[in-house]
């Protein structure tokens, strides 16, 4: 190995960090307005500060080896140009190829590890909600005591459950869990795991 595939090998490795780091978590729901704080902010602070180590990790990396060819390895010969050399690149570039796809599957994975117990947290008490409007039939707990008195029930109830469908699409976004059924009972039932 010469200098040259040295220092083109770490500038694959910092370039790769670069890329992890430029990277970034996206939610469309980032720039809505919630009450109190956004979710999707949280969730992105934490993929972010993951991802930020790792990419600075490559960087440093790659960083180190170019200045180390520049300083203590002084012994290597400068530049081989062949098709070894060719075969080198090809190699490295793939290499980096697969290892930013595999650091940002990774990265997220562990991230997840951190936001997880947050959004939960989080979003209990519109799970809560939901669960209680589903619970009722379409009624929240403090609604009962009146619900026979009310003119028109079905509004209420379709508002309720309208209510209760929205804070089930937050969680389940949050969460990335696909949505498998329109039956809100079904969906409460497979996000209690969670909560």
């Amino acid at each position: 190995m010469d200098k040259t595939a040295l220092r083109l090998l770490g500038s694959l490795i910092a370039i790769t960090g670069l890329f992890l780091f430029l990277n970034k978590f996206s939610s469309p729901k980032l720039s809505s307005s919630f009450f109190g704080a956004n979710p999707y902010a949280m969730k992105r602070d934490c993929v972010d500060y993951v991802m930020n180590w790792i990419s600075g990790i490559f960087l440093t990396l790659g960083i180190i080896i170019n200045l180390a060819t520049f300083t203590f390895l002084d012994s290597l010969p400068n530049s081989s140009v062949g098709m070894d050399y060719i075969k080198f690149i090809l190699v490295c570039s793939l290499v980096m190829l697969a290892a930013f796809f595999g650091f940002r599957v990774g990265g997220r994975k562990i991230a997840r590890r951190r936001w997880l117990p947050m959004i939960i947290e989080f979003q209990r008490p519109a799970f809560d909600k939901a669960k209680d409007i589903i619970s009722h039939e379409g009624w929240r707990s403090d609604q009962l005591v009146v619900k026979d008195k009310v003119e028109d029930p079905r509004k209420y109830i379709e508002a309720n459950y309208a209510a209760a469908n929205e804070y089930i699409d937050q969680i389940e976004d949050l969460l990335e869990l696909p949505k498998m059924t329109a039956d809100l009972k079904g969906r409460v039932d497979r996000l209690e795991k969670y909560f």
